[in-house]
């Protein structure tokens, strides 16, 4: 009993011992390694670069507040605002409630970084999170993502472009395309593996959608994309695996239905979609595994 409180004692004092708060009151504040930095009032910035750098197994406290980043005014004009970077390699939280805006990116990722992101935070811009490295993961938990181009965005659709692209784990995410936040033609989640439950998308993008989902393999449980996209299929995937989902009302250019498109047979248990689609020969036949195929 003794050697079990002492140990006890000596875990809680070094863990500690290795995380130090430090209170985030200006602009370009880097959080160290092994320190818990906490956004101690709303701040706005001018880009250009990540106005809070977070480095190995360090974390990041929104406590409520937003952080706000501008791109710096004309001339010359730089679409350069970044709200938080994690340096990588390793660990990088950041936590909720609070929400970061940015001009450009929300989030950018560096090589080898694995986010965390959970407890109600919301992103809001043109790409939220940019996940174009090598050995990236990225996990969400009760998160909003309101995005102009891309929610994550990284290289994806070939076998050698997925070396570029996060490994994600979601749950209870909500995706919402805000076009006011500067639409362009990029797909919305991009990822080598996406898996997880309660991933909702929220569109359409009727002018300027590209697919919804793109990934070497996606497994998902409550999967939500109603009439997201009208310039690509919903889910394009190598695999695509969905269990209680509902993927409706999805066009791929000009005028193809298409939720799910896959390489081989899509697995789906208990789930609704309209149409789908072969990604190997014979074209364009479908896989028969939806309402109206």
């Amino acid at each position: 009993m003794l050697v079990r409180l002492v140990i006890t004692a000596l875990v809680t004092f070094l863990a500690a011992q290795s995380a130090h708060a430090l209170d985030i009151t200006t602009c370009g504040t880097v959080v160290p390694e092994r320190t818990v930095g906490v956004l101690v009032a709303d701040l706005e910035c001018i880009g250009s670069g990540p106005s809070i750098t977070v480095e190995r197994a360090a974390s990041l406290n929104l406590d409520g507040h937003t952080l706000r980043v501008l791109n710096p005014p004309p001339p010359p004009f730089v679409t350069t605002a970044v709200g938080v970077q994690c340096s990588g390699p390793g660990p990088c939280v950041i936590q909720g409630p609070g929400t970061i805006e940015a001009d450009h990116v929300a989030v950018n990722l560096l090589e080898r970084a694995a986010l965390r992101m959970s407890a109600g935070v919301t992103l809001r811009a043109p790409v939220g999170i940019y996940a174009l490295r090598e050995r990236l993961a990225v996990r969400l938990s009760d998160v909003v993502i309101e995005y102009g181009a891309s929610a994550i965005y990284a290289a994806a659709g070939g076998d050698s472009r997925y070396r570029y692209a996060p490994r994600v784990l979601v749950e209870d995410v909500l995706l919402t395309f805000a076009p006011e936040l500067g639409s362009r033609n990029y797909t919305t989640l991009s990822a080598k593996t996406l898996k997880g439950t309660g991933l909702t998308f929220v569109g359409p993008r009727e002018e300027t959608g590209n697919r919804a989902i793109e990934a070497k393999a996606v497994s998902l449980v409550n999967l939500t994309m109603v009439d997201v996209t009208a310039l690509g299929c919903g889910v394009t995937a190598e695999r695509v695996t969905l269990r209680d989902s509902v993927v409706t009302g999805n066009y791929e250019f000009p005028s193809r239905p298409c939720d799910i498109a896959a390489i081989r047979m899509p697995r789906l248990i208990g789930t609704t979609c309209d149409h789908s689609a072969r990604q190997t020969p014979p074209f364009p036949f479908d896989w028969d595994v939806c309402l109206s195929d």
